[in-house]
């Protein structure tokens, strides 16, 4: 049907704008994807700010220092906050300035942060969650492992809902960081 509409000529690499994109040769991303738990989670309520330029590193280091700042002022230990990320776009569809990026830091239970943060919930349901340890330059290759290979063959179908990273360990002193972090797909 594709060639169909396409022409005998359509090439499904053509789809991917970078050819980095579709290397499946990586045998590690494999062994973490057999590591996913599915797990009912509540909902939870953060503190959150939105990244002023998608994406795009800076920005996202930005946002993510002036909301540890204003909410070391909160009665919660700065060292156990519970920060997550959520990502609402595809960066290979939507330009990096362009894609919306939320930081969010959990509410811990009986904490009023009053009105000068925003809030929200992330919301109840089943989440699959996949741990990933390494590079950030990998990152990518490891989202596209996920819905290219786990989902068709978890008998699961992703949500129409953004990607939720959990933060577990980020060091963003190089440009090839290390990062530990799970994510949660519903």
């Amino acid at each position: 049907k594709i060639k169909s509409k396409y022409g005998k000529d359509f090439n499904v690499k053509d789809l991917y704008p970078n050819s980095e994109l579709i290397n499946t040769s990586k045998v590690y991303f494999k062994e973490v994807l057999m590591n996913v738990e599915i797990r009912e989670i509540a909902e939870r309520p953060v503190v959150y700010m939105k990244s002023e330029n998608g994406y795009i590193l800076e920005s996202i280091h930005s946002v993510w220092e002036t909301l540890i700042e204003k909410a070391s002022y909160l009665p919660m230990q700065k060292e156990y906050f519970e920060m997550f990320g959520i990502g609402h776009d595809n960066p290979q569809v939507t330009p990096e300035e362009k894609c919306r990026y939320d930081a969010c830091i959990l509410i811990e239970d009986g904490i009023n942060v009053g009105s000068e943060f925003e809030t929200k919930n992330l919301p109840a349901g089943k989440y699959a969650c996949f741990h990933y340890k390494g590079k950030s330059s990998e990152l990518l290759q490891f989202y596209l492992e996920i819905y290219k290979s786990w989902f068709p063959k978890s008998g699961y179908e992703p949500g129409n809902h953004p990607l939720i990273e959990r933060y577990i360990k980020v060091s963003k002193d190089s440009d090839n960081t290390e990062l530990e972090v799970q994510f949660l797909l519903r």
